[in-house]
């Protein structure tokens, strides 16, 4: 190995770690869409915002949509009826 080829071994070596990680990042955005309570119209858009805006929407998904109450299915109205 040459001295001139290392800064390029590097860049390759980060460039990789980089990939790695965005493939992390989507991939696991797509698993929590896929298992959250939203419903299937919901989970269309999230998968498409994914692939549309792919380091976006995956990022705005582990900060908003995971947590939205809709995704955990706490959405719905809690009666106050006594049974």
């Amino acid at each position: 190995m040459t001295p001139e080829s290392v800064p390029t071994s590097l860049f390759l070596v980060l460039i990789g770690l980089i990939a790695v990680a965005y493939a992390v990042l989507v991939l696991s955005a797509l698993i929590g869409v896929l298992r959250s309570e939203l419903e299937l119209v919901h989970k269309c858009a999230w998968t498409v915002a994914i692939f549309v805006l792919p380091f976006l929407g995956s990022v705005f998904w582990h900060l908003v949509g995971k947590n939205s109450r809709s995704a955990r299915g706490t959405d719905q109205p809690v009666s106050t009826r006594a049974s």
